[in-house]
Parts: C-alpha cells; sequence; structure tokens
C-alpha cells in the first residue's frame, strides 16, 4: 500500500480532461483541433497503426495515436481517487495555475481531514522562482507523516 500521495499539480483526470485542456489551449490546442485530433487516433488505431506518432498543436510534443486514446478513455479522476484513497494527501498547486485544470482545492476537499491543501503563490507548473517554497513545504508535509 502506498503510505501516502504527494500531489504536486495533479491534473484533474476523467473521462472530460483531454478535452476540457485542449479547449483551453494545450495538447490539441483548441476544441476544434481536438476534435480532429481524436479523429486521427481513431483512425490510425483502428487501421492497426496505433504507434504512428501525432502533433499535439498546442504542446510541445508529439504522442502515439494509442496513447492518447489511452489518455482519453483511461485517465482516472484525481478528484475521485481521493476521496477513496485513505492516507493522507498533500494537495499541492502553483498559484498561476488553473484550479480548474489542477483541482488542488477540489482534491483537499474530497479526501476531507486527510488532505492538506496549500498554493504556493506566484508558482507556475514548474514552481519556476519558486523553488525553495515548494521544496519546503514538501518537506514539512513528509516530515510530519507518522511513522
Amino acid at each position: 500500500m502506498v503510505a501516502a500521495l504527494a500531489l504536486c499539480s495533479a491534473g484533474g483526470g476523467g473521462k472530460d480532461y483531454l478535452s476540457e485542456v485542449s479547449s483551453r489551449g494545450m495538447l490539441a490546442g483548441d476544441s476544434d483541433s481536438h476534435a480532429r485530433v481524436a479523429a486521427e487516433a481513431n483512425r490510425l488505431t483502428a487501421a492497426g497503426l496505433g504507434d504512428r506518432m501525432i502533433a499535439l498543436p498546442g504542446w510541445w510534443y508529439a504522442i502515439t495515436a494509442a496513447s492518447w486514446l489511452d489518455l482519453s478513455e483511461n485517465v482516472p479522476s484525481t478528484v475521485e481517487k481521493a476521496r477513496r484513497y485513505p492516507g493522507p494527501i498533500l494537495a499541492l498547486r502553483g498559484g498561476l495555475e488553473q484550479s480548474a485544470l489542477y483541482p488542488a482545492e477540489a482534491v483537499a476537499a474530497a479526501a476531507g481531514g486527510r488532505a492538506e491543501l496549500v498554493v504556493i503563490e506566484g508558482g507556475d507548473h514548474f514552481y519556476n522562482g519558486v523553488e525553495t517554497a515548494f521544496a519546503r513545504v514538501v518537506s514539512r508535509w513528509f516530515k510530519g507523516l507518522p511513522g
């Protein structure tokens, strides 16, 4: 069993996650491009070409068609997982991140008293410029765990 979860800028997950992220300018870049990427991933995978790379117009990397489909169908909801996970959780995000995409608040609420919520003001997804604050929060939290 996992003793504790430190969720640092964890995405929301769930069935609508890829379309939500794309509609906000990431991954496929927008809703129309999301539909085109999804159609291409389906077409390639159905043709036995799931290992083919496809470009993501709103992101800096490519992905295989099969991986896109896997993400669209199998990424669990972080909030639901937090609700069911029995151990302590650190729910952390940068203050510059969108809470709709990185739902630390919703994770902490779902976990109730087992979770600690921390939003590091001025922090982006990579905690650029707030690395010391990030390290302090995470270190303090781990040191405070039992046993």
